[in-house]
């Protein structure tokens, strides 16, 4: 993000207003259930917490605003987060629950990635569900770390390739976990700061979960369709995938397992 707290450290600016009780929803993602949903079974723990909204966003998305928020530790000391308030005020509650959901299940695909001899590790920055206990209606908010620096989009949810293209670690990543994941999900509009990201999307070949912006198959076909492989993919041995590549399901709606050579030979060697 390249806007700052303009703080002296994570105490040194201090939002102004009294600070107001708020409930934090954690999703605590577990291994089990459908192989498309292998990260995304898990329970919420709730915990009471203490925090400060600023009045006015510091950025704004198509569907978000972003304000800078601070928690109050009980030795007074404060801690920067963001909070993200959707700018539908009808927003169906459940979708802050589903986008910390897919954040939480991406950030485990990419412990996987990592545990691979890339050259760049990833990460994705943990998120939450606050719930404003002592406004009218306890209105939801999401809530995840600050992470200084400048903020780049690399791909979106049909796989068109944007921000820094030549990039190869968050492309091969959202190729990585259709192969990983025997081409059940596909985790993709990567962004962030450097290599730790945020807000993803979650395309599953059944097309359940993760909410309006899972397309599905159809998402997922559009992205690999875009996808351009690099020299990363080939060292990871993945399917070659391109505009040449169709994805077909069979009549029960399950994509066919993996057929065809490693991708590789015509693919640049993007930085990484």
């Amino acid at each position: 993000m390249s806007d700052s707290f303009d703080s002296q450290g994570s105490s040194g600016f201090i939002l102004p207003g009294k600070p107001e009780r708020a409930l934090k929803h954690e999703f605590i993602p577990r291994r089990g259930g459908p192989p498309e949903f292998r990260y995304c079974q898990g329970d919420w723990a709730k915990s009471v917490v203490h925090c400060v909204i600023d009045d006015l966003p510091f950025a704004e998305g198509a569907l978000r605003s972003c304000y800078r928020m601070q928690l109050v530790n009980k030795d007074s000391t404060r801690h920067n987060v963001v909070a993200k308030v959707s700018k539908d005020p009808s927003e169906d509650r459940n979708t802050y629950y589903r986008d910390v959901q897919a954040q939480m299940c991406s950030k485990l695909w990419a412990v996987e990635f990592n545990a691979l001899p890339v050259p760049k590790k990833i990460d994705f920055v943990p998120a939450y569900v606050f719930e404003l206990v002592d406004r009218p209606g306890r209105p939801l908010i999401g809530v995840e770390e600050f992470v200084e620096g400048v903020f780049v989009k690399h791909n979106n949810n049909v796989g068109g390739t944007v921000g820094d293209t030549e990039r190869a670690t968050p492309n091969a990543f959202s190729h990585f976990t259709w192969e990983a994941s025997n081409r059940t999900i596909l985790v993709c509009d990567i962004q962030g700061v450097d290599d730790v990201y945020t807000d993803p999307q979650i395309h599953t070949a059944s097309g359940k979960g993760f909410g309006r912006g899972n397309l599905g198959q159809a998402g997922v076909h559009a992205f690999l369709a875009r996808h351009r492989c690099t020299q990363m993919c080939d060292f990871l041995g993945l399917q070659s995938v391109g505009a040449a590549t169709r994805w077909t399901a069979d009549a029960s709606g399950a994509v066919p397992e993996r057929r065809g050579t490693p991708c590789g030979g015509g693919g640049p060697m993007a930085g990484p």
